[in-house]
């Protein structure tokens, strides 16, 4: 198209011709065929044992990932044991409020037993309704917190 257009000479484009396929050509002796049994051979062997040093590799990075995973799972369980035992602290905590209301309300009645015993055999009955009070109230206190110990979820123990 250029030689019809008459920007190129016939002669020019077969000199460019020439040198692009002059390029080409020790582009392609750059790329060497192996016919040589010899050499066919050596690079079967290298082929091998690059194939065994990447199998060994590949074996050698499957048991590092093994043993991070296995870190993990322990990890893992290490970090659940950790939230049963903040579950068990709240549950304590609540346990504990319980028994200090407890303990508050008893230490009201025992007070209250201490005014009366001054005349102990005229407040006899009222003192002995105040032990049993204090009882009562010592007892249910003490029933949430055996509950409690019993009702944990199997994970949480082991």
């Amino acid at each position: 198209m250029a030689i019809a257009d008459g920007v190129k000479t016939t002669e020019q484009t077969r000199r460019e011709t020439n040198a692009r396929q002059v390029r080409f050509r020790q582009n392609q002796a750059a790329v060497r065929y192996i016919t040589d049994e010899k050499e066919l051979a050596a690079t079967d062997t290298q082929v091998i044992e690059l194939k065994a040093v990447y199998r060994r590799e590949l074996a050698s990075a499957r048991a590092q990932l093994d043993e991070r995973e296995e870190a993990h799972e322990r990890r893992i369980a290490r970090f659940e044991n950790e939230i049963a035992r903040l579950g068990d602290a709240r549950d304590l905590s609540s346990e504990r409020d319980q028994l200090r209301k407890a303990l508050g309300e008893i230490a009201e009645l025992l007070a209250e037993m201490r005014g009366l015993m001054t005349h102990s055999v005229l407040n006899q009955t009222t003192i002995t309704t105040k032990i049993t009070r204090a009882e009562k109230i010592a007892t249910s206190a003490l029933k949430p917190a055996k509950v409690a110990i019993v009702n944990l979820p199997v994970k949480q123990v082991a």
